[in-house]
């Protein structure tokens, strides 16, 4: 990551479970909240990143949410819907949008093989807004995706999710678990 995100561009992080994909997009919220630069954060997860970032920063979301926004999509669908909107609540200090995680929704519409296409393209779109959202606007992008152990020996699995990450992502890194 040479450091950090770079603006303009949208970097995808992919890996196993606990390989701290989540707390990775957490350290770069504290880095912007410190610098006074404002977030926005899409969080798929099952877990609130609230209390993780309370104890990264030392303080409490009632002082950080002046610069930290916090976005809870229900689907793939509502999830699509506030990547549309996300410049309405971009704001001059916005500097980064972190998305945790792009494809859960996703992997979930794919129960419904009827769909499996049209759930295709539709990521596939909300990879594009993200990426054009960030050369646009000149800010940072950070996105991650949760992949099987057995996964990562294909780099991963998921060939077509894997494939157009690489080509809508400016960037695409693997995070590995320490053992």
């Amino acid at each position: 990551m040479n450091g950090g995100l770079n603006t303009g561009i949208f970097t995808h992080v992919y890996g196993e479970a606990a390989a701290g994909k989540t707390t990775f997009g957490l350290q770069f919220v504290r880095a912007m909240y410190r610098q006074g630069m404002g977030t926005i954060y899409i969080n798929s997860e099952t877990t609130s990143p609230v209390e993780r970032l309370e104890q990264m920063t030392g303080k409490s979301f009632s002082d950080l949410e002046t610069l930290v926004k916090i976005f809870v999509p229900k689907g793939f669908s509502e999830q699509g819907v506030l990547i549309d909107d996300l410049n309405l609540y971009i704001r001059k200090n916005t500097r980064l949008v972190v998305v945790d995680t792009l494809t859960k929704y996703y992997r979930l519409a794919l129960e419904d093989k009827k769909t499996n296409y049209a759930n295709h393209r539709e990521l596939n779109r909300q990879a594009g807004v993200l990426k054009g959202l960030a050369r646009h606007n000149d800010i940072a992008g950070r996105s991650g995706r949760f992949v099987e152990d057995s996964d990562l020996n294909l780099e991963p699995k998921e060939g077509y999710v894997h494939t157009k990450m690489v080509h809508h992502m400016s960037s695409v890194e693997r995070l590995q678990r320490c053992y």
